[in-house]
């Protein structure tokens, strides 16, 4: 039952015109199985007519009309089934894909892209599958078959005398065989996982690959993934197959039986050629629930096992605390892996820009994993904004944050794509105006909340916490205003961070453009991945799209790292020109970058601050600091 309710209560949320959809289908599957009871009574009619050479031409009519209502319903019933199976399919894909940008993904960081990948689009679709037929058919089939053995043991006991045993036994071979299909079911699919991980690993590797091993070693693991894979689908293949074909074996069986005892009550004249020919569609039609219901179990079974290896992404807590300022301030922060202290007892304000170094492991990553809510189990506090940054919205900490990683992110593009990420440009003042009327937008719906009134734009909301239009419930307005803080600087905050969100200035983009050098990429394609361009090509784009975003809190994790000397150190007085006067993070193991941007640098040893200041007051404050610089130092000569 518990399954049930979730297959009902998933129906309700991605359905889509749930209502009007749900009762349309409750309708057709009364009038379908109204007319397959209805059917053979006049078929009945019909016959006793022509034993006393006569046609009823009104049973006749009646008969034709009943024909005609069940091509009707079964036509309207598939055009509703498709169009909810697409509109479900759609909705469970994008709210796949919505999960992984308002909360670290366990499967990407556990398996891969790959594996989660298969999951958005293969589970998507599985899952949509399973809402393929009418979810009432199954129910009133159960209750037209009771009316129709009610019907028929009234014209003779014999129909009850087959049936009753009849159903027994199908039950216990659908019970049986079903609990082992899915079994190996299961099996297969996480084979399935674990293999497409692997394949993308060796498509994305392949020239590693070619050069160190041969073809049997490279894709043994993946054939024998792929084995075990094929193993399991088999032996679900077969339990399905023989639960279907037992089912099949008994019901006809149970026809055979029926219709040779029938022959002897109508020798003895208990019964009539009239009554016999009904009871026969009857007995048909009285099956049909069986099949009916064993591809509700298995739909079901399959259901389960799907809605469970995706909760995470479907149930997310939703968080609706919003940021009043651009602070940032940690206090005792402090992450522990298993018995190990990662980071211990960290404390900063972000007021200018700080220099983070140590050595390997020893907790920068880890760092800014917690600022970027990748990890969520430290102790201590994280103030984004003057909020807690547990109950902040994931993309809104993002938004918070003007990022550069180690890894450049390039996409399949061109360069006005890779640094604008499709985003609209705008000259200085229409996009200072506009933001200026987002904000006072933004503030007037969240006066509305803070005065008890509903909101009217109800698209804003969700474009601020990143939510699809059939996400939205009564119940998120409630939340959105127990969470409100101050209303002006709410507004301004969220402005500020939506609109770099949606635009650009034109001027800025080209200023950049021209001081990274980049206009000879305008006429080229980038590739997966960038892989069209070089590594140092692909660190400007990055540094590019950094620049682009201006006055906001910033991390930089190893700036520069595929450059070369020289544009090193062109680029790193760029940089130093667009950070000066800024607050934020770099991390670095070049000491001279470190120097450069920083007003202080943090030295971070086993986990814990060793010493905060200027390189000149760390070389005679910090121990490591000093190896670190001497070993700085004997790499440049």
């Amino acid at each position: 039952m518990k399954t049930i309710r979730k297959y009902i209560q998933w129906l309700k949320v991605y359905g889509g015109k749930r209502g009007k959809n749900s009762l349309l289908l409750f309708l057709l599957a009364i009038v379908f199985h109204g007319m397959v009871v209805l059917a053979p009574a006049i078929q009945k009619n019909l016959i006793e007519s022509l034993t006393h050479a006569a046609i009823d031409h009104r049973a006749i009519l009646y008969y034709i009309g009943v024909a005609l209502c069940l091509a009707i319903c079964t036509v309207l019933e598939v055009f509703l089934l498709i169009q909810m199976k697409l509109t479900l399919q759609k909705k469970f894909t994008l709210t796949m894909l919505h999960s992984m940008l308002r909360s670290e993904n366990k499967i990407i960081q556990k398996r891969g892209a790959g594996a989660y990948l298969s999951r958005i689009f293969g589970d998507a679709e599985q899952m949509s599958n399973l809402y393929g037929e009418n979810i009432f058919t199954g129910f009133i089939s159960v209750l037209s078959s009771i009316v129709i053995f009610i019907i028929a043991t009234r014209w003779t006991p014999l129909f009850a005398y087959v049936t009753i045993p009849t159903t027994i036994l199908i039950i216990i071979v659908m019970i049986g065989t079903n609990q082992l299909q899915m079994k190996y079911f299961a099996l297969a699919r996480e084979k399935i996982y674990e293999l497409n991980p692997c394949a993308l690993e060796l498509i994305e590797n392949r020239k590693t690959m070619m050069g160190n091993l041969s073809n049997t070693m490279a894709f043994s693991s993946i054939k024998e993934t792929m084995e075990e894979r094929d193993r399991m689908f088999y032996k679900s293949s077969l339990a399905a197959t023989l639960g279907n074909t037992l089912i099949r074996v008994i019901k006809d069986l149970s026809f055979v039986c029926f219709f040779i005892f029938s022959m002897n009550e109508i020798l003895r004249g208990k019964l009539d050629i009239a009554t016999f020919i009904p009871l026969m569609a009857y007995l048909n039609f009285f099956y049909a629930p069986v099949g009916e219901w064993k591809e509700w179990q298995e739909r079901l079974s399959k259901f389960d096992f799907f809605s469970k290896r995706n909760e995470e992404n479907f149930m997310l807590k939703q968080h609706y605390t919003l940021p009043e300022n651009h602070s940032l301030r940690l206090a005792g922060v402090s992450v522990k892996r298993g018995e190990k202290t990662i980071l211990s007892d960290f404390h900063l304000t972000l007021d200018q820009v700080y220099g983070v170094v140590g050595l390997s492991g020893e907790g920068k990553s880890t760092l800014i994993k917690a600022l970027l809510k990748e990890i969520e189990d430290y102790e201590g506090h994280i103030e984004i904004g003057g909020k807690d940054a547990r109950e902040i919205p994931l993309p809104i900490v993002h938004g918070f944050f003007n990022t550069s990683f180690q890894e450049a992110e390039i996409f399949d593009g061109d360069l006005n794509y890779n640094v604008t990420l499709g985003r609209t440009g705008l000259d200085d003042m229409t996009y200072d105006q506009k933001q200026k009327a987002l904000e006072e937008k933004i503030g007037a719906e969240l006066g509305r909340l803070e005065k008890g009134e509903s909101i009217l734009d109800r698209d804003l909301f969700l474009e601020i916490y990143h939510l699809e239009p059939f996400e939205w419930t009564e119940e998120m307005e409630a939340q959105c205003r127990s969470h409100l803080g101050n209303v002006e600087s709410t507004a301004r905050e969220m402005a500020k961070i939506l609109m770099t969100k949606k635009y650009y200035k034109t001027s800025r983009y080209e200023y950049i453009l021209e001081a990274l050098h980049l206009h000879p990429l305008e006429e080229r394609e980038f590739g997966q991945r960038g892989s069209h361009i070089s590594g140092g090509e692909k660190n400007k784009v990055a540094l590019a799209r950094f620049y682009l975003k201006e006055d906001f809190p910033f991390i930089m994790d190893e700036p520069f790292t595929s450059l070369d000397e020289k544009s090193e150190k062109e680029n790193l007085a760029i940089l130093s020109s667009m950070v000066r006067g800024g607050r934020g993070l770099v991390i670095s193991h070049k000491l001279n970058i470190l120097r450069e941007l920083s007003d202080e640098i943090i030295v971070i040893h086993g986990g814990r601050v060793e010493a905060v200041g200027t390189h000149e007051e760390l070389l005679s404050r910090s121990k490591l600091y000093g190896e670190l610089y001497q070993m700085y130092r004997e790499k440049r000569k």
